[in-house]
């Protein structure tokens, strides 16, 4: 006992001890690894820890860690009887075994115990045959180290223990256990491999072979296997040598560079066999190994061998190969890198309770990944109430809870509230007692006012009340129902105010119009006038006559009066080339109306002018002539009385007259004195004499020429 140490925690550790296996360690490495994997010499031969783990008769198995410093220590209590049933079998692995948690050095293990006084044990002669079903295909496993061990001082319990010759466990993997002792069957069951993680159905594998022969006694050569997602578990993979007299797998590891795993082979003999590496989602790889002898030595001859270019790497296309298959790396030339297939990665929705991810994008030749898928948290649950209800006098009622509107889970649920029971009132009268006639007196419950029971309430003459001359205990009471209008009559009632019993009545007489006169409103000449009518102040009848004998719908109109126009005003004057406008407005509302003046007529002069103004020169010409001049050509312009002739020394410069022709029916001029090798611009118009004054035409096109 440390000196540190209180008794009752010495007393506790020293009970715990006393019925547990110590360990050090780490806890998950110890359940998993030693104690149920019994990877150590000792424990595959006995699986003595796993034994007590599995033990038939437990109920309950517990397991504990403590640290202090560096040092980790770990326990396994495996001292509880709670599961005395007649016989109980445990197998190791389980009948539904997830990959992640059984290797292939694990042996295999089955216990048995039985609660009867018989002996169960299994003999030196116990043979185990295993048949394993994978990817739809049936064989034999080859079995080793079949040993049958018991439980001390109990000899009701018995363990066998066997090794499968399997290189690796995949999802999906079945296998049927038989065990006979001199040839007769004393058991047999069934285990079936799953993976805690699925394979996704699109991962693809592929093998990067040896390009060289694996030398006899060699193991130092590997093979990459190429997967579209490098997370995938070697654990996932099976590999098969066809002739493992050839060659041999040997450990799995991982490529630095791509993260891909890859296996190591080994050389036995010389010659060829195949190696095959599966996915649980049938996607194979399959290459041929060539192992050749220790002492071989490449011998090169002239051969095309390629090596396929990648996403990752350029590949290579060799022209010297040695029959092992080795590649001579100084004759090559390079191939080019292949552009990356783009894949989708599907995404997957976040709930209330999980995060999800965003899509990514993977290349399907390398599995590079492209973009990253992103965790999307999750949504945390959309809390809604469920509302309360009350309990009722005759069913239960429920608390207020709670559910999540996304997922329709519920958060809190709500409890039941007993039922209460009816509660009776004092009664409530339902219906008044008459001077001759009964009331009612109902019951109801005070809580959810359902009726339990009803009481008569005896007449008003029955209590002893005197009846008077009305035939009632007290004078009767009148009220208008509907009062009378002009022409309908009106209704009354009247009841008992002792109990509250209804009589007849009778008519009111009609109340006859009330007529208003509303006096002539006289016309104008903007509006019609109506006549003098009457109206009834109580209906809102109109009327023709004081008396009311003539009904009509509207009051009679008076037509309107004509408007008095006065002279008018000019209030826009004609011209030759627009009509004018006179104005006259009514002397009494102020309208007005308008009248068109016609357009004034134009004089000969103004006419011919106005024609001359649009006069034209047409075939206007100008060569350049020798000497320096140049000559001028038109045609003659109908009704113009000359010509004027202008130049410049630029297309859109200032033009200047040259040259005033005073008679209509000369064509041509010569233009004289320019300078040579300088450039003119002409144009012409026409003009005419109308009245004293000149009125010129419109200019010609320009004519450009270059002085000689």
């Amino acid at each position: 006992k440390p000196k540190d140490m209180d008794d009752e925690l010495y007393t506790t550790a020293s009970e715990g001890l006393s019925n547990c296996i110590p360990q050090k360690g780490h806890l998950a490495d110890a359940v998993n690894r030693l104690w149920m994997g019994a990877v150590t010499d000792s424990e595959k031969s006995s699986v003595y820890s796993r034994k007590w783990i599995l033990n038939p008769r437990m109920s309950m198995t517990g397991f504990g860690s403590a640290a202090k410093s560096s040092d980790t220590y770990v326990a396994m209590y495996a001292k509880d009887k709670g599961n005395e049933t007649a016989t109980s079998m445990v197998e190791w692995p389980a009948k539904n075994m997830p990959v992640e948690y059984f290797d292939s050095s694990y042996p295999w293990s089955v216990s048995i115990y039985s609660s009867t006084k018989d002996k169960i044990e299994f003999g030196e002669d116990a043979q185990v045959t295993l048949t394993r079903t994978r990817l739809g295909s049936t064989e034999e496993i080859e079995v080793t180290n079949v040993t049958a061990v018991g439980y001390r001082n109990d000899q009701r319990q018995a363990a066998l223990i066997f090794s499968p010759n399997v290189t690796t466990y995949m999802e999906g993997d079945s296998f049927h256990v038989l065990i006979k002792e001199n040839g007769t069957s004393i058991l047999e069951y069934d285990v079936n491999f799953f993976s805690l993680e699925p394979l996704d159905e699109n991962v693809q594998i592929n093998a990067q072979v040896p390009q060289t022969g694996i030398k006899v006694g060699d193991d130092s050569s590997y093979v990459v296997l190429e997967l579209s997602d490098t997370s995938v578990p070697v654990s996932k993979i099976e590999g098969i040598i066809a002739d493992t007299s050839v060659a041999e797998l040997g450990k799995y590891g991982k490529e630095n560079k791509s993260g891909n795993p890859v296996i190591y082979l080994k050389g036995k003999s010389v010659g060829k066999t195949t190696a095959r590496f599966t996915l649980p989602n049938g996607s194979s790889t399959s290459f041929i190994v060539n192992v050749v002898d220790a002492n071989h030595k490449h011998s090169y001859t002239e051969q095309l061998v390629s090596k396929p270019a990648t996403c990752r790497e350029e590949g290579k296309l060799y022209t010297k190969v040695c029959a092992c298959g080795a590649l001579d790396s100084k004759k090559y030339r390079t191939l080019p890198k292949k552009d990356h297939q783009y894949s989708v990665v599907p995404g997957k929705a976040a709930t209330c309770t999980e995060s999800g991810m965003t899509d990514g994008t993977v290349c399907t030749e390398c599995g590079e990944i492209i973009s990253e898928q992103q965790e999307i948290p999750a949504l945390g649950h959309e809390v809604k109430p469920l509302e309360a209800k009350d309990a009722p006098c005759i069913e239960s009622g429920l608390t207020e809870g709670s559910y999540c509107g996304r997922c329709n889970i519920v958060l809190e649920s709500q409890k039941e509230i007993p039922k209460l029971g009816h509660t009776m009132d004092d009664g409530t009268v339902q219906k008044k007692a008459t001077c001759h006639g009964e009331g009612e007196l109902a019951y109801l419950c005070k809580r959810c006012g359902e009726l339990m029971k009803t009481e008569a309430i005896p007449s008003l003459s029955d209590q002893g009340k005197e009846i008077g001359p009305s035939d009632h205990t007290k004078p009767l009471v009148w009220t208008v129902i509907q009062e009378p209008t002009c022409k309908t009559p009106g209704i009354f009632d009247g009841w008992c105010d002792e109990c509250d019993e209804e009589i007849d009545g009778g008519e009111l007489p009609p109340k006859g119009h009330d007529l208003e006169k509303v006096p002539e409103l006289p016309a104008t000449c903007t509006k019609e006038g109506t006549a003098e009518h009457f109206t009834c102040k109580s209906c809102g009848k109109l009327f023709r006559d004081e008396n009311g004998t003539v009904e009509i719908m509207k009051a009679d109109s008076l037509p309107m009066l004509e408007h008095s126009w006065d002279s008018g005003v000019v209030t826009k004057k004609a011209t030759t080339s627009s009509e004018g406008v006179k104005t006259y407005t009514c002397k009494v509302c102020g309208a007005q109306k308008t009248e068109t003046i016609p357009k004034l007529k134009e004089d000969k002069d103004a006419q011919l002018a106005k024609k001359a103004a649009g006069y034209k020169v047409n075939k206007f010409t100008v060569k350049p002539q020798k000497k320096h001049m140049a000559k001028i050509t038109w045609a003659r312009t109908s009704g113009a009385d000359g010509y004027q002739i202008v130049r410049s020394l630029k297309k859109t410069g200032k033009y200047k007259s040259i040259k005033v022709i005073s008679k209509g029916k000369t064509v041509k001029y010569t233009d004289k004195k320019l300078k040579k090798g300088k450039t003119y611009y002409y144009k012409i118009r026409p003009y005419t004499k109308v009245a004293g004054k000149t009125i010129y035409g419109k200019y010609s096109r320009v004519v450009k020429i270059k002085a000689k």
